[in-house]
């Protein structure tokens, strides 16, 4: 069985070991007849990720006589330490048991390699050809182009030939002012009479430049269909990969992907594709709604691209790509990205808060020594008596400001009113406090 015909498993395989032995030419001009490799070598080069699959194969491509084990392999228990690797060849046409002679009867069994090459009137070979081996044909050599071929040429055919030259010498003349034109429509591959109604309904410049955009627009079916339809409906221009696309987001992030993949902190290199763009959109749209902030793109760029080499520093044969990175490692960026806005506009509520209680805290000092002094009008007992016991509880302390340290003391005796309660029940001159309430 020749290789094309045998499983994809067992071409790899054949494939590795041409590879390594008559595909591995010295700098002497000499090729390798024979190369030793390990079992691991062997599944490194194949991408077999099944090791019971690669023997399978490596067994069916020693029995098809396809490759041979020169000398077998030995595995040391002892750490490897006497490990040895089996040595492979490519198993020729001349280590086949018989010569191919062509003949359809199986020839006697020759003892050496010197008996199977010699000429068929020797002794040893001269019973090899006694049956006649047909010609395909039932006649005798000598008549056998006597008889004249069955097939005839159809007059038919003659015919169409003839009247399509006839038509196409018979074609209309074409008007001079769109000559040009119709022959660039006959060269793009279209017949006379749609070149013709092309040439004589639509603008030349029209024309001509949905010709030079077709490439373009990468027809895969139907070229000539789609050049038709852009001519009658006077298409715009398409964008290339990076043509009016290097100043999107989508193209920030997905260039800024690749250089933070790499480690390159200088401007982006590499140009990203179509189907990067297209998937970086789509996750930016996302991204742009949780943190409306777009010069955050390259960063996050960077960000993604070093995220995704430490998961995958150790994949070997990686083929890295923005789009294939967006589908197994976009959701958990996603998730990265949303936790750290929701922990910036905590850290920023807090500061905004600690700065409003600055701005307001002397109006709330006003407001408890306003109630301080009220309690101490309408009962000076309770309050005397509160006031003696805070004095002994403090004096050991020296305090920096003991009027505020009094204040605050009194408003937890007498169940006042918090800074945040007061901000928002008393408070006159708030402004924006809704955004840093606690």
């Amino acid at each position: 069985m020749e290789v094309r015909h045998e499983p994809l498993a067992v071409a790899k395989v054949v494939g590795a070991i041409i590879r390594y032995t008559i595909g591995f030419q010295t700098k002497y001009g000499f090729r390798r007849q024979q190369v030793e490799m390990s079992f691991t070598q062997i599944q490194r080069h194949t991408h077999i990720a099944s090791r019971t699959a690669l023997s399978q194969a490596l067994q069916q491509a020693i029995a098809h006589n396809h490759v041979q084990c020169l000398q077998e392999g030995y595995f040391d228990p002892k750490a490897g330490q006497s490990s040895k690797a089996a040595v492979y060849g490519v198993r020729w046409s001349y280590h086949a048991t018989y010569p191919l002679i062509g003949s359809k009867t199986v020839p006697e069994k020759l003892s050496t390699q010197d008996d199977r090459f010699k000429n068929c009137t020797g002794d040893k070979g001269q019973d090899r050809f006694k049956n006649d081996t047909g010609i395909g044909s039932k006649t005798i050599p000598e008549d056998r182009f006597k008889n004249c071929t069955a097939y005839k040429i159809k007059q038919r055919n003659k015919t169409s030939k003839i009247k399509q030259q006839q038509r196409k010498d018979a074609l209309p003349p074409v008007a001079a002012d769109i000559v040009d034109i119709y022959t660039r429509l006959l060269q793009e591959g279209f017949d006379h009479d749609t070149a013709h109604a092309l040439a004589g309904n639509f603008p030349a410049e029209t024309i001509k430049n949905q010709c030079n955009w077709l490439k373009k627009r990468k027809a895969t079916r139907n070229r000539l269909g789609l050049l038709r339809r852009a001519i009658e409906e006077n298409w715009p221009e398409p964008q290339t990969s990076t043509a009016g696309k290097k100043d999107s987001e989508a193209y920030a992030f997905a260039a800024a992907f690749y250089a933070g993949y790499a480690g390159n902190e200088d401007d982006p290199v590499a140009d990203p594709t179509d189907n990067d763009l297209a998937a970086a959109g789509r996750l930016l749209k996302r991204l742009l709604r949780v943190w409306p902030e777009k010069s955050k793109v390259p960063e996050w760029g960077r960000d993604f691209g070093r995220q995704v080499f430490e998961s995958t520093r150790f994949q070997e044969g990686l083929i890295v790509s923005c789009c294939a990175a967006l589908r197994s490692h976009g959701d958990h960026f996603y998730s990265t990205v949303v936790a750290e806005r929701k922990r910036v506009l905590e850290q920023a509520k807090a500061e905004a808060q600690v700065e409003y209680q600055e701005q307001h805290w002397h109006e709330y000092l006003d407001y408890l020594q306003e109630r301080e002094e009220q309690a101490r009008s309408e009962n000076p007992e309770r309050y005397e008596k509160w006031f003696t016991g805070y004095e002994k509880r403090t004096r050991l302390f020296s305090l920096q400001d003991p009027e505020e340290a009094r204040l605050r003391a009194f408003c937890d005796a007498a169940n006042l009113l918090s800074f945040w309660d007061w901000d928002r029940e008393v408070n006159r001159t708030k402004v924006g406090s809704e955004s840093v309430r606690v």
